[in-house]
């Protein structure tokens, strides 16, 4: 379909459309404008819309003939909230959402800063005012433009847009998922985790875990393995970040407001240092973040936990605290529970470690779990 002279529209699914080649896209698009528009082919845009629909509920709707629906996709321009376009010889990722407010520009760079630094993006972005025709309010714009590695396809770049769209909906209060908590937290967006549940892949720390030194002294170390070789256990990894404070409301801890702290009482290096020590086997990518709050020297952290491969579970952390002492011949087996650190119980591990021997020796599975 078209709109206008200056802009033509593709549909596909994710089903259908979503393994192309995104090079190969790209390719044809551009031998298409240049065989139908010649000389004036910079001028033209070619968007590629996906809908949230199978190939046979796509079909169904044709058959419907549902022309307002048709009509709807159709004369939009981009066709859907995350759509590629053909801009010169570029092919670009749009991702736009409507406001009631006018947004800010310069919020909505620094709020997208890293992840456009993830990716080695960059971006344009535009606000218009909307038509009262059109529900008024104001529409934001955000064309990305990132080198895609080789192989990549159509469903690599629209989840790419999806992943943008969803940082600029937070700022609206929207759900905050795990793929996007660590941009915002590193852009310093800590406000739009209030109201946040804690989760299985987010715990929030008021205080650096220092603050447990005058009951366990350096022990506290052990508290900081246990809740990171937990996160590392689940099967997405997670993040702690410290210095968001929480209540429980009944239905676990949610997230009520932010507190910064002195950043040097988060040393980076020793954080590693203790992972290292503490957790087996090692847990790679576990990044230690500090993000610069308003004062001077002050700020929030981040513990990352990365998604581990399944072969090097379970994480183990050498060591226990008992009535505030080190029992370092003991092992904990710490798993995330919704918004809990929890250790293994007796018979779990026992369970592990029979299936363990079974598969050495070969025997068949008793079914323990």
């Amino acid at each position: 379909g078209s709109v206008g002279s200056a802009d033509h529209i593709l549909l596909g699914t994710h089903e259908g459309t979503g393994p192309a080649s995104l090079a190969s896209l790209r390719q044809a698009l551009i031998r298409w404008r240049k065989r139908r528009y010649g000389s004036a082919r910079g001028k033209v845009r070619v968007w590629i819309g996906l809908l949230s629909l199978s190939e046979a509920g796509l079909r169904e709707r044709w058959e419907e003939d549902d022309w307002t629906w048709a009509h709807e996709v159709y004369m939009d321009v981009p066709p859907t909230p995350v759509a590629l376009f053909l801009d010169q010889a570029r092919l670009l990722v749009r991702v736009s959402t409507g406001s009631g407010e006018r947004p800010s520009v310069a919020t909505v760079r620094r709020d997208l800063a890293p992840f456009l630094k993830r990716y080695g993006a960059t971006c344009r972005v535009a606000v218009t005012e909307r038509d009262e025709y059109f529900g008024g309010g104001f529409s934001l714009d955000v064309d990305l433009d990132r080198p895609f590695e080789r192989g990549a396809t159509v469903a690599d770049a629209w989840r790419f847009g999806d992943e943008a769209r969803a940082l600029l909906l937070a700022r609206r209060g929207g759900e905050i998922r795990r793929e996007i908590a660590v941009d915002l937290l590193s852009s310093g967006r800590w406000e739009l985790f209030s109201g946040q549940h804690e989760s299985d892949w987010l715990e929030a720390k008021g205080d650096p875990y220092d603050h447990l030194r005058p009951k366990l002294g350096d022990n506290w170390r052990f508290e900081l393995a246990k809740d990171v070789a937990a996160l590392a256990n689940s099967p997405d990894g997670g993040v702690i970040a410290i210095g968001l404070t929480t209540k429980d409301r009944g239905d676990g801890d949610v997230i009520v407001g932010q507190k910064e702290f002195e950043l040097r009482r988060v040393d980076a290096a020793a954080y590693r240092r203790h992972i290292a020590q503490l957790v087996y086997p090692r847990i790679v990518g576990f990044e230690v973040r500090r993000v610069k709050g308003r004062k001077s020297g002050s700020g929030f952290a981040l513990l990352i936990v990365p998604s581990q491969e399944g072969s090097s579970l379970p994480f183990l952390v050498n060591g226990v605290i008992s009535k505030g002492k080190a029992l370092g011949s003991h092992i904990l087996l710490p798993v995330r529970r919704e918004d809990d650190t929890a250790l293994t119980d007796i018979s779990a591990i026992h369970a592990r470690l029979r299936l363990g021997e079974q598969a050495l020796r070969g025997e068949k599975s008793t079914g323990w779990r």
